[in-house]
């Protein structure tokens, strides 16, 4: 039995239609990872800038941090995570796409964060951490089966 199934769903290799112990998923998923720790850096920067410098809203805040990101994130993922500069779809449509999969993202870390700060009374960037992880999973899915999925 290969290690992966061994050790638990954790660890099958699989998630949903992901399977990573195929290359070309890991591969995938690794750029996406190099991408995202760019582009959360970038967001990380906006977002502390405008909450300790010029004291605005967290909320405000998460919505200038992650839309930082956006732009420089699609020609990454498109360019060199997916490889999909060929694309079969036209470049106003999948950038379209693009942002309706991190509105949809945004959304769901505003939800989070709030959560976080609100309800459970975690400090805003331990906040940010979890509304970050979640914006990232989401982004993924959305980036991988739709975004950019090759015919």
């Amino acid at each position: 039995m290969p290690y992966f199934e061994r050790i638990g769903w954790v660890m099958t290799g699989k998630i949903g239609k992901i399977d990573f112990t195929k290359f070309k998923d890991l591969k995938y998923f690794i750029r996406f990872a190099i991408v995202g720790v760019i582009n959360t850096g970038v967001d990380f920067l906006v977002f502390t800038v405008l909450n300790e410098m010029f004291v605005i809203h967290y909320a405000i805040c998460q919505v200038a941090g992650y839309s930082s990101g956006v732009v420089s994130s699609f020609i990454l993922n498109r360019v060199w995570t997916f490889g999909d500069q060929k694309a079969h779809k036209k470049l106003a449509v999948q950038f379209s796409q693009f942002v309706f999969v991190n509105i949809i993202s945004l959304l769901g870390s505003l939800a989070a964060i709030r959560l976080c700060v609100n309800v459970f009374g975690l400090n805003v960037y331990i906040s940010k951490i979890f509304a970050t992880l979640i914006a990232q999973a989401l982004n993924f899915t959305g980036y991988r089966f739709w975004v950019f999925m090759k015919k």
